[in-house]
């Protein structure tokens, strides 16, 4: 049955890969293409936050979705580390830049799941898990994420790749410096992958802890000398008026511009994305609930709660695993509270979750089941997607996405009783 379930829906997401190819060669990945146009534009030392393209200048630079308009910042709402990291193909024709971007998509997410294959002593319930990463890359949030050319999945490898090396039985100081080092790098992509410092820090594991901070001044120092002194108050003032224009429903008026029929020998249409269907919605906890509620003290309540949640499991016993499971469960609530657009891609920060669940139950065989059950119900939802795309509808797998990481900390807890009651 599960291997006959494997095969099943490995066949349906090779020709999901498929799919993926063909949206690539008649697309703009348009999410790629503004921290590509970011990275280029920061290169010569200009604000990439606020650049606005006009006719005359290289087409290297153009994002047509950097609409003129008063108020209206560029796309670009990464970090200037994840800039510095897409500098790397400053230099490559924007479409040789999707393909690479493509076959990197994949590439990191395959490796960082055959390590954590690996890892696993129950090979059943590895298969299983498999089963369900292969069910979600049949949903319309994982057409998204690669149509768009997005980069949390990247985001996902890093982070389970964290977690391999921190469960690692076989320690060494090459180990404990590789997974600080990582860790620093990763907390310089998104705020509230903050939490992945979490376990290192409580565990008071300094050799760890120092290669974290080395980590971070790599992060501050080398977008600094790539795009000048200026860029990280570039990036915080543009991200504060992000939040300021998205929390207060702005509609800032948008200019008129003429592009080139082609940019960089891709035609406007495609570059643009003009015939894109995949279903999508914005699932911030503002859409959802109000846009009223205060997202500083939503930040730091959750930010509270976390380290609470990780303190409470460590002085249980609870072991790493569900330490980590933990950790990934409050990464993808915090996702819902930053003051931003939330699209259903970003639904593949969960993949870390429930892998590191699967690694954390291992022994629990009746709670592995609920895990199991509970998460295929969901990516069953959001194949729904495809069917059912009605506005009230679509924000619905994500809301059950936030419903199974409050699940993960209920079971983690519970794991963390039974260990002790086991001692």
């Amino acid at each position: 049955m599960r291997f006959a379930t494997l095969i099943i829906l490995g066949l349906l997401a090779g020709w999901g890969l498929l799919r993926d190819v063909a949206n690539t060669a008649n697309g703009g990945s348009i999410d790629l293409r503004n921290r590509v146009t970011g990275a280029r534009v920061a290169a010569e030392k200009v604000d990439p936050y606020t650049y606005k393209w006009r006719p005359g200048e290289p087409q290297a630079f153009c994002d047509v979705y950097n609409e003129p308009g008063a108020l209206f910042l560029s796309k670009t709402t990464v970090t200037p580390w994840v800039l510095a990291g897409h500098s790397l193909v400053n230099g490559l024709n924007y479409r040789h830049t999707q393909w690479l971007w493509l076959f990197f998509t994949y590439g990191t997410l395959v490796a960082a799941l055959l390590l954590w294959r690996r890892s696993m002593s129950e090979r059943s319930t590895a298969d299983w898990g498999i089963v369900l990463v292969l069910l979600y890359s049949l949903s319309p949030s994982w057409r998204h994420h690669v149509d768009h050319g997005q980069i949390y999945s990247v985001y996902a490898a890093c982070f389970i790749l964290l977690v391999w090396l921190s469960l690692r039985q076989q320690r060494s100081s090459l180990v404990d410096i590789s997974e600080g080092l990582l860790c620093g790098m990763l907390l310089g992509c998104r705020p509230t992958l903050i939490g992945a410092a979490a376990p290192a820090a409580l565990a008071r594991r300094w050799t760890t802890l120092v290669a974290i901070g080395l980590g971070g001044l790599i992060v501050f120092i080398v977008p600094t000398i790539l795009f000048g002194p200026p860029i990280w108050q570039q990036y915080r003032e543009a991200m504060e008026l992000h939040s300021e224009i998205y929390l207060n429903q702005m509609r800032p008026s948008r200019g008129s511009m003429s592009y080139p029929n082609t940019i960089e020998g891709i035609p406007l249409e495609v570059i643009a994305g003009l015939d894109r269907t995949i279903p999508f919605a914005d699932t911030s906890i503002y859409r959802l609930v109000s846009f009223s509620l205060p997202a500083m003290v939503l930040l730091a309540v959750w930010g509270i709660a976390m380290l609470a949640t990780v303190g409470y499991l460590s002085w249980r016993r609870a072991g790493s695993a569900a330490i980590w499971w933990a950790v990934a469960a409050w990464i993808v609530l915090g996702d819902f509270l930053l003051p931003a657009y939330r699209h259903t891609y970003n639904d593949v920060l969960a993949i870390p979750m429930v892998c590191c669940g699967l690694i954390a139950l291992q022994g629990h065989r009746g709670l592995t089941k609920v895990w199991l059950i509970a998460t295929a119900a969901v990516f069953g939802m959001m194949l729904l997607g495809w069917q059912l795309t009605a506005r009230w509808y679509l924000p619905t797998p994500s809301v059950a996405m936030a419903v199974l990481g409050g699940l993960a900390l209920v079971l983690a807890v519970v794991i963390s009783k039974r260990r002790i009651e086991k001692i």
